[in-house]
Formats: C-alpha cells, sequence, structure tokens
C-alpha cells in the first residue's frame, strides 16, 4: 500500500455499493401534486457523481441496480443526459429491480417507446397523458404485474377512454388529476385514491366503484349544484375507509353522499367565507357514518362549527384547527376546559389568525385554567392528560404580542418536563 493510496478504494464492494446508495439524492415525492420543477440526471449528483470518480467506483456503481431504478424524465432537454441513449442506458442498469420514474409533462415519443421496453418492471409511475396522443401507453396493457403506484395528469379533458392500465394486479394506489372520467383502471381492488379538479359528480361515480379504498382524498374539486335535486345519488357506504380528506375547495357537498363507519381521520377544508348549510351537511355526515373519529383537521373552521359537532366527536384523540377567522372564544375554551368534552384527548394543535384578538370574547386566565385542565394528572388515574398544546397564530401587523407570550412564558417551564411539546407563538406562515 502506497502512501497516497485513498482509503475508500480498499473498502469491500457492499460497503461501497451502500455508501452510494446514502448519497442518492431525495426523490420528488410522487402521488402529492405535480412536480413544480424538473430534476433532470445531474452529473454533480449520485449515481453519476460516484461513477465519475474512478474505475473502481464506476464499476461498482454500474453493478449496483438500487442506484439506478429512481428516475426523473425532464422535459426541456439541455443536456445530452435526458437524452434516449441515456435513458436506456440508465434502465438496463436497473435491471432487475421494479422502476420507479416520473415524466410529468409532454414526453417524448422515443423516451415513452424505451420505457414502454420495460413496462413490466414498472412499479411507481407519474405519467402525463398528452392531448395529441391519448393512448400512447396503450402498449403496456396487460404487461403491468408489478405496477402498484399510479399518477395519471390529463393534458385535455376531451371525449376519449385510456384503458392503459385496466389489467394491473398489484395496483393499489392511484392519483388522478383532471381526468373527467376519461381513464378505466382497477377500481375495485385501489386501496389508497386522489382526485384532484375533479366534479363532485365525477368523485361520487369513481367512489361507488372503489369498495376496498382505505385512505381517500378530494383535491381542488368544483361542485355541480344539479346533485342537490338529483335522486339517483344515494349514500355510499364504505367500510373500509379509516382516513378521508377533502382539501383545496369551497364546499361539503360530497360529504352528502357518503357513509364511512370505519372512519378515523377527518380533514376537512370549509367555505372561508361560511356558507349556510355547510355545518348540518358535516354534522349529518358524522351522525350518519356513526364513526369513532380519532383525528380531525378543520380547515376555515369558526368556533360555533366546531361546538355544534362536539356531540360527535367523543372519541377525539386530536383536534387541529386551521383558520384565518378569529377562533378561540370563551364559548370554545370553556367546553375545551370541561375534560368530559373529548375525554381522550391527547392533542391541540391551533394555527390561526387572533388579529384584534382584545376586541373578541376570549379570556386568557380561561385560556390558562383551560390548559393547565388538560396538561396536568388529576387524582384519577384514568384521566387521559394532554400531551401536545400547540397555538401558531398571525397577530396584527401592530400587535406586541404581550397578551399571549407571558402566557406561554408562565406555562412552558411548568409544562415542560411533562409534555411531548407545548407552544405558543406568533410566528404562522399559513396565512401570510
Amino acid at each position: 500500500m502506497t502512501i497516497n493510496q485513498v482509503h475508500a478504494v480498499l473498502l469491500p464492494t457492499e460497503i461501497l455499493a451502500d455508501i452510494f446508495i446514502i448519497c442518492l439524492p431525495v426523490p420528488s415525492p410522487l402521488w402529492t401534486n405535480i412536480i413544480d420543477e424538473d430534476h433532470p440526471l445531474r452529473p454533480a449528483e449520485a449515481p453519476l457523481l460516484v461513477a465519475g470518480v474512478c474505475r473502481r467506483w464506476r464499476e461498482v456503481s454500474i453493478s449496483t441496480p438500487r442506484l439506478w431504478f429512481p428516475l426523473h424524465i425532464a422535459v426541456n432537454r439541455k443536456t445530452d443526459l435526458d437524452s434516449p441513449q441515456v435513458i436506456s442506458t440508465w434502465l438496463s442498469r436497473s435491471l432487475p429491480h421494479p422502476l420507479s420514474f416520473s415524466m410529468p409533462r409532454l414526453p417524448c415519443k422515443a423516451d415513452v417507446e424505451e420505457l414502454i421496453r420495460h413496462c413490466e418492471r414498472w412499479g411507481a409511475v407519474e405519467l402525463l397523458i398528452p392531448e395529441s396522443d391519448p393512448h400512447m401507453f396503450d402498449e403496456v396493457r396487460g404487461r403491468l404485474p408489478n405496477l402498484s403506484k399510479l399518477c395519471l395528469d390529463f393534458e385535455a379533458e376531451d371525449p376519449f377512454v385510456v384503458k392503459s392500465f385496466t389489467d394491473a394486479p398489484q395496483l393499489k394506489e392511484v392519483h388522478l388529476i383532471a381526468g373527467s372520467g376519461s381513464v378505466v383502471l382497477p377500481w375495485h381492488q385501489l386501496t389508497n385514491l386522489t382526485c384532484q379538479y375533479f366534479t363532485d359528480i365525477e368523485c361520487v361515480n369513481i367512489l361507488r366503484q372503489c369498495s376496498a379504498l382505505v385512505e381517500c382524498r378530494l383535491i381542488a374539486f368544483d361542485t355541480d349544484r344539479s346533485m342537490n335535486s338529483n335522486p339517483s345519488f344515494s349514500p355510499i357506504v364504505q367500510h373500509q375507509i379509516t382516513s378521508f380528506k377533502i382539501h383545496g375547495t369551497s364546499n361539503t357537498y360530497a360529504l352528502r353522499f357518503l357513509e364511512l363507519p370505519s372512519l378515523r381521520v377527518l380533514e376537512l377544508e370549509l367555505e372561508s367565507t361560511p356558507v349556510e348549510g355547510d355545518v348540518e351537511i358535516l354534522v349529518s355526515f358524522l351522525s350518519r357514518s356513526g364513526c369513532q373519529l380519532e383525528h380531525i383537521c378543520l380547515w376555515e373552521a369558526t368556533d360555533q362549527d366546531l361546538l355544534r359537532c362536539i356531540p360527535f366527536l367523543a372519541s377525539l384523540v386530536s383536534l387541529e384547527i386551521r383558520t384565518y377567522h378569529v377562533f378561540l372564544t370563551d364559548d370554545v375554551v370553556r367546553s375545551l376546559t370541561n375534560r368530559a368534552v373529548f375525554p381522550k384527548l391527547q392533542k391541540l394543535d391551533f394555527d390561526v389568525s387572533l388579529q384584534d384578538w382584545r376586541t373578541h370574547d376570549w379570556t386568557e386566565g380561561l385560556m390558562r385554567e383551560m390548559i393547565l385542565s388538560r396538561c396536568l394528572c388529576s387524582g384519577n388515574s384514568t384521566d387521559v392528560r394532554l400531551q401536545t398544546f400547540r397555538l401558531v397564530y398571525t397577530p396584527d401587523d401592530d400587535e406586541d404580542d404581550t397578551g399571549l407570550m407571558p402566557l406561554a412564558s408562565e406555562l412552558g417551564p411548568l409544562l415542560a418536563h411533562s409534555m411531548v411539546e407545548f407552544r405558543i407563538s406568533a410566528d404562522s406562515t399559513q396565512w401570510v
């Protein structure tokens, strides 16, 4: 061994390969939203970076398939790294592992042809279905034995029907973006479904076919008011769903047609300007479902909204509120002080605007009483105490915070050792 010899070169191949895998950049998450920016193959990142250090590292990296199966294909080809030849080499090096790749913009035909050659290995896939060729992926039908996660974005809402993914025995998780009912999937086997930019009628029609769903999320869907008078929409009973989330929407109309007896997690965004009937729909849904909710997160809820729901939330363990409205009135704080309300509650999390809070019916002393009664152990050993209390708010621009921060300074040291988290602060970014 020479004095200048690099010790890393002497590492066993298996250890060196594991180090290279740790060096991989964190992939962009699929199945949440459209990826906002491309992440093309970069020579300054693993695996290309480590493959170019020396001959030994290149040999190890090329012979380590796990380095090569995550792939994001860019649209704007600024370098030769996104050429079909490079992608073909990349896909070959990933053999025999299942492929995870993202093609969230208008695909190149040569890229598509190369990916279709490896369709039997598709595992987690994000694709754009182009308006110019909606049947671009028809060749993969019946050749998807490993496909488990699928995100489809539809470039247009023309009346075409995509059947490319009808036969996929392992497909469980699907995210559809602006599909307008133009795709046929094995709905009956799906356990996780997200629908984005659909109408509520389309969502209802899809949910009727998804008997095995465990998690469901509706994002920014539109309401067709004709549902109010449409007698064909009878209640949909889904016995498997434990998590249901509605985000980026302006109403609760989809809840009118659902009955979820096994629901444990509910996240719901209400109208920023309260709409008459929204709370009644939510209360009716909770009553009809008879579910034992453990977690609820309400966006744009008012204090009265929560008070109306209290009788149906006896099993609640976690309560989160995200709202621009002044929320913490004395009525709400007083109800929370009573430990018979939410007797199992372990987490209170408020991210709110408290603008002009001094002019509203909110009392610092009552808040102190509520926190202490919930957070400190009583004589009854069976009492459940609060483990997490978080109040993060956006004050007026000219507020000096003297009304809330002393409360944090007073109670923080007292509760530091008995709670997982206790926080009162004026640094919310939710409503900036």
